[in-house]
């Protein structure tokens, strides 16, 4: 018995390694080749050689057939970027964890068999109909730049980053995805973006789409803030007290309160191209005038709803008033196109000031810094501006 116990051993191990698998695309048997684990160009692999292979990168190698990678069932990480296929059955890998299919031309993708998947990276293909709900343990997902139209995430609980810029998606469900840090979604087609259950939302970017109102105010992490090109018209970041960048330019943004408690924190911001933004509610409205630049002129940062109130931006008639430099740290002078009589200085709340009889510059020394209305009397009648003082 002994010794048939150790023929059997020996047959099965001399047919293990005797095994080959086929291999028809020259270009895939070439790669591994290069890998040493093949030696001879002739559409086969000895099995042994790959069966036990955990790791595989093949990217770039215009690679069009993929058949014989169902022989590598240990495979944990399995990289094909950037080659020529259409279609991969990757039903036998049940160990892997991550795939970077992207830069192919797959329409389709069944990862239905890969159940430990936890990062997929497909985007730059066709693909229109991803099924994703078998992969339960999936962490990050990528499929920008493909035409899917919908996808469903209610399994995939474990998710913490998703990139799906470039697709077809008029809606997109995320409340089953509670452990959500980055979130990208620009240049869909999506009207209403809800994510009350993402309170672990760090970045998030939703750029080129046709949502008008946003309510961020569960997303107390959200740190990163992009969504230009859109359709905005009110934003209220007010919650969002540690965010450090925002870029909410071209939209129809008619209100905008960025007043968190951390504005001298910010790494970035930027609102300009929004014709209508005439106050914007910061923390320190001098800091932001001096740190902030990237706004209309017609925009305005204010700290109350009184001072935004008392400017009245819409009506104010400034004609061809020129004030300049505005702001100003120490004079300004005046072009108004007219002959001046006088000058009049008020804060927001419209209490007068200061006077100025016409003179060719005008010291601001003794104002504090803020936001100042300027009354400028001509026998024409009175035109009124806005004067910064850093």
């Amino acid at each position: 018995m002994k010794h048939l116990i150790i023929i059997i051993s020996l047959f099965l191990n001399f047919s293990l390694f005797g095994q080959n698998t086929y291999v028809p695309d020259d270009n895939f048997e070439q790669a591994l080749i290069d890998l040493g684990y093949d030696d001879v160009l002739d559409d086969y692999v000895l099995t042994a050689n790959i069966s036990g292979l955990t790791n595989l990168n093949i990217s770039d190698k215009s690679i069009s057939d993929l058949t014989g990678i169902e022989d590598f069932t240990a495979l944990e990480y399995l990289y094909i970027s950037s080659n020529l296929l259409t279609s991969v059955d990757i039903s036998a890998n049940s160990n892997l964890t991550v795939l970077y299919c992207d830069n192919n031309q797959l329409s389709a993708l069944n990862t239905s068999s890969n159940f430990n998947l936890a990062m997929l990276f497909c985007n730059n293909n066709n693909i229109t109909n991803p099924d994703i709900s078998a992969n339960t343990n999936l962490t990050q997902i990528d499929f920008s730049n493909n035409q899917v139209s919908n996808i469903n995430f209610s399994t995939n609980t474990q998710l913490t980053e998703i990139t799906c810029d470039n697709n077809q998606l008029s809606n997109l469900n995320l409340s089953s995805n509670s452990n959500l840090s980055l979130l990208y979604c620009n240049n869909n087609l999506l009207t209403n973006l809800n994510l009350a259950a993402n309170i672990n939302l760090e970045e998030l970017s939703f750029e080129g789409n046709q949502i008008n109102n946003i309510d961020l105010s569960n997303n107390i992490n959200l740190q990163s803030l992009y969504c230009k090109n859109g359709q905005l018209s009110e934003l209220d970041l007010s919650s969002n007290t540690i965010l450090t960048s925002l870029q909410c330019n071209s939209n129809q943004l008619t209100n905008l309160n960025v007043k968190n408690g951390n504005n001298i924190n910010f790494q970035e911001f930027n609102s300009s191209n929004n014709p209508n933004l005439n106050c914007i509610f910061v923390d320190d409205a001098a800091w932001s005038t001096t740190n902030w630049t990237d706004i209309d002129a017609n925009s305005t940062f204010v700290e109350t709803e009184a001072e935004c109130d008392a400017l009245n931006v819409k009506n104010i008639k400034t004609g061809n008033l020129t004030i300049y430099p505005n702001p100003v740290k120490e004079n300004f002078s005046i072009n108004s196109g007219h002959k001046i009589e006088n000058i009049y200085i008020y804060d927001v709340f419209g209490k007068l000031i200061k006077v100025y009889e016409k003179q060719e510059n005008y010291s601001v020394s003794n104002l504090t810094t803020g936001v100042y209305l300027i009354h400028v009397k001509s026998k024409k009648g009175i035109l009124i501006s806005k004067l910064i003082v850093e």
